[in-house]
């Protein structure tokens, strides 16, 4: 039974994540309850691809959670943000 529920919303989270994310508003719901977005290294919106891309390089950053604890430090970027080319920010450029 579990099985059968995993593939229909692993996609529903793959294509909800990437859509919002290319979006105008350029964050998912929690991102932009939290007021920041992800833009790529110039500080653009991102593509749709770009953003499918981005979601499948949160498998490396999970394992032993090493890719979210390089966030920490100083460069602000998770491996996930290495591997893809992107930033998280805030939205008020001048917080950032």
């Amino acid at each position: 039974m579990a099985q059968s529920l995993f593939w229909p919303s692993y996609l529903f989270s793959l294509f909800y994540y990437s859509l919002l994310t290319s979006s105008n508003m350029q964050a998912a719901l929690g991102k932009k309850l939290m007021g920041i977005i992800v833009v790529n290294q110039h500080g653009e919106r991102i593509s749709f691809w770009h953003s499918f891309g981005r979601f499948f390089a949160y498998i490396p950053s999970g394992i032993l959670y090493i890719g979210y604890i390089m966030a920490a430090f100083p460069s602000k970027l998770a491996l996930h943000d290495y591997i893809c080319g992107t930033k998280v920010v805030y939205k008020n450029k001048y917080l950032d």
